[in-house]
């Protein structure tokens, strides 16, 4: 698994024809903890005025290679300004990638992506095209021509850059003249282009535009860095993944038409790309994995497209709608939990049974009565044939089972003459297998804690209104963790639970703070089995070690033991729990008052204590400055603290640093000074800030109609005001 190393952009300093003026970038995380030695600053153009995604996006990108690093941006329409810069974006007119000029307005202009792409390049496409090699590589730390390279530059084209392409050429979508059914002002290009100065707003100067470009770059920059960072830490892995399970799915069944996926990943996408690169024929007709929630197997009916809800060969129609015994007695293989009315998906309690399923559904239609009334998993029998002819037989009708069993099926024009001939031979139902398959590989997802080891920063959210689906909405979002809080959150342990299990469905890793640093609140919390545990209100190191010997069984600890019984250890069936446990979970004891700080480095050294986690809010208050923690003595004491406890990571074997982002303290800043895990935000803040901010805009915009002439009952015929 790849990770996203992070760093600050320079500062970006915008110029605006003969004024100029320096802004800090806003958040903008870039691809390489190496960055190129100090040259003087070069100077990139596009033009002032009204702007867009492409050149907004466009300057972004190139500020993030080697020869532009840091690069001032110039924003000028004047001819002579533009022929002194060393780049120049989407105003110019020309378009020559060795005089680094990148305009697509020209007469005559038709530069496109290639590879089997049509859509005519916007100045993003341009920059794209010329660079997007190296900014990959340097994610990946590998040379620009390196196969997987070349793989991540073509699918981020696909799915992001393209967009941007077409809307700032004015592409359609669809080659139809009928005008859309709805309006969708949310994409990217729309939302870069509401950046754009208000004809409202009072201050039309050209700072306060440069400034509204800053913001544009920043919102655009980071959506095309969520896009990498997804593409090499979800697509790329998921992509081999899926080529693996390809290879092995004749060593599942001879048909060569069931996969299954050793663990779950995104699969459709990459199936049908490599289904075409590779030319699998036949094509795959079912897929099978495991429901992590569940822990039972799925039997999923590839599609015919992508876009597409009908299935290649959905499960048999007797099946579907049944559930559990219905489905087994109609099916004649047992476990059977259910198929969709559809026929596109269905359940089974085993993998056994999965695979029955799959098989039957690749076969000829009569199997499915022949598995009703001879189930293959209980009463598995052998078919007689030596009375045919050998024609009768055909490869495609030959089930293969884990016991290397054959059922030999005749065509279904040869069955009547079958059944007369038939004996008898029953068999011992075959051993359920420990695993799918000794040749598909299986890698163990990383915990927080070996990531921090990496050197990776991990950023997360604080859940307190425990809500699953929002824990859920967190986990899907892509934070690295989402911390349950149980201390100032108005849930306890049963509340938590459910939150816990939308996370899991979402990968997240779950971190739960607990109102005390108390050995029974400790084990109810670490017997839900999260990654992480956090203590609050840690002020010395004999609290320290108290708190970490409440999640350490004896003789390291003091934690009650009912590992067997309880989700941690998957109720029991995790075998390897008590061997593992310790190098999994992530202790982390919170520091939180000045007398704390004072004994931070005592605390951070401590055995077992991985993480620091700073309070700023009940620092200042303890401190006697009560909800201020940007007072210069808090943010001293702070500082104080963070040196504290970086001086035992930099040692080894210290613990790493944790905090929550503040207003005065963005996310950014905090890395900057050595930051390992930061909290950028709280649901509850995160919810309230939209729903203010939502009425807010909603009465402003009524207020605005009502000063209006004519009124809402003139405008029947207007769009709304949302529109």
């Amino acid at each position: 698994m790849f990770a996203v190393a992070t760093r600050l952009l320079a500062p970006c300093r915008l110029f605006i024809s003969n004024k100029n003026f320096t802004l800090p970038l806003m958040a903008a995380p870039t691809f390489s903890s190496n960055s190129p030695s100090y040259t003087p600053l070069k100077r990139v153009g596009t033009h002032n005025g009204s702007f867009h995604c492409d050149e907004a996006l466009g300057c972004f990108m190139i500020r993030l290679t080697n020869k532009y690093f840091g690069a001032e941006i110039v924003r000028s329409r004047d001819p002579q300004v533009l022929e002194t810069l060393d780049a120049v974006l989407d105003v110019g007119g020309v378009y020559d990638p060795s005089q680094d000029r990148y305009d697509h307005h020209q007469k005559g202009f038709a530069e496109v992506f290639g590879h089997g792409f049509t859509t005519k390049l916007s100045s993003a496409g341009l920059v794209y095209k010329h660079f997007g090699t190296e900014i990959i590589a340097k994610e990946l730390q590998l040379d620009e021509g390196h196969p997987d390279v070349q793989r991540l530059y073509l699918a981020i084209y696909k799915s992001f850059m393209e967009a941007i392409d077409a809307i700032d050429n004015g592409i359609n979508q669809y080659d139809t003249d009928q005008p859309p059914k709805y309006v969708n002002n949310t994409h990217l290009s729309s939302r870069v282009g509401k950046c754009n100065l208000d004809w409202t707003d009072p201050d039309q100067s050209s700072e306060k535009e440069n400034e509204a470009f800053h913001k544009a770059m920043a919102l655009a920059g980071s959506e095309f860095l969520d896009s990498v960072r997804f593409h090499v830490k979800s697509w790329l892995p998921a992509r081999s993944i899926v080529m693996e399970c390809l290879a092995a799915r004749t060593n599942i069944d001879p048909s060569g038409e069931i996969m299954v996926l050793d663990r779950f990943c995104p699969w459709k996408l990459h199936l049908f790309e490599l289904e075409q690169e590779l030319k699998i024929e036949p094509t795959i007709k079912y897929v099978l994995y495991q429901d992590e929630r569940s822990k039972s197997w799925r039997v999923q009916a590839v599609a015919k497209s992508p876009d597409s809800f009908e299935s290649r060969k959905p499960l048999p129609s007797q099946w579907r709608g049944l559930r559990d015994d219905d489905l087994s007695k109609e099916s004649g293989i047992p476990g059977c939990v259910f198929v969709h009315m559809s026929g596109f998906i269905g359940g089974n309690h085993g993998y056994e049974g999965a695979l029955a399923m799959a098989r039957v559904g690749t076969g000829p239609p009569f199997l499915t009565s022949l598995f009703r009334s001879h189930s293959p998993m209980a009463t598995l029998t052998t078919f007689s044939t030596s009375s045919l002819p050998s024609e009768t037989l055909t490869k495609k009708h030959i089930l293969h089972f884990p016991s290397t069993t054959f059922i030999h099926l005749p065509k279904p024009s040869a069955f009547q003459s079958l059944t007369s001939s038939v004996n008898y031979k029953t068999l011992t139902t075959p051993p359920v297998r420990s695993t799918i398959s000794d040749s598909l590989s299986t890698t163990a997802p990383q915990t927080l804690k070996s990531r921090l080891k990496n050197g990776e920063t991990l950023y997360g959210l604080f859940l307190l209104s425990f809500s699953p689906t929002l824990a859920e909405i967190a986990g899907l979002s892509g934070y690295d963790f989402v911390v349950i809080d149980m201390e100032h959150g108005h849930g306890g342990i049963s509340q938590a639970l459910p939150c816990l299990h939308a996370l899991a469905a979402a990968r997240t890793p779950a971190i739960l703070r607990v109102p005390d640093t108390d050995p029974a609140w400790a084990k109810k919390a670490l017997d839900l089995g999260p990654q992480g545990i956090m203590f609050p209100m840690i002020e010395n190191a004999k609290m320290a070690r108290k708190a970490v010997s409440y999640c350490k069984f004896p003789p390291n600890g003091i934690r009650g033991s009912a590992h067997t019984v309880v989700r941690a250890s998957d109720y029991g069936i995790d075998n390897g729990y008590l061997s593992n446990y310790e190098e999994e979970l992530l202790i982390m004891c919170q520091v939180e008052s000045e007398e704390g700080v004072k004994k931070i480095e005592d605390i951070a050294a401590v055995d077992g204590v991985d993480c620091v986690q700073m309070g700023p809010l009940d620092l200042s208050a303890s401190m006697g400055y009560l909800w201020d923690p940007g007072n210069k003595k808090v943010k001293e004491m702070m500082k104080t603290a963070e040196k504290g406890v970086l001086k035992t990571t930099a040692k080894g074997g210290g613990a790493f640093l944790s905090g929550f982002a503040m207003p005065h303290d963005r996310p950014e800043e905090m890395r900057s000074r050595g930051y390992h895990m930061i909290s950028g935000s709280v649901d509850i803040g995160l919810f309230r800030s939209a729903c203010v901010e939502d009425v807010k805009k909603f009465k402003m915009k009524l207020n605005e109609s009502d000063d209006e002439d004519g009124g809402i009952e003139d405008s029947k015929d207007e769009k709304y005001w949302s529109e």
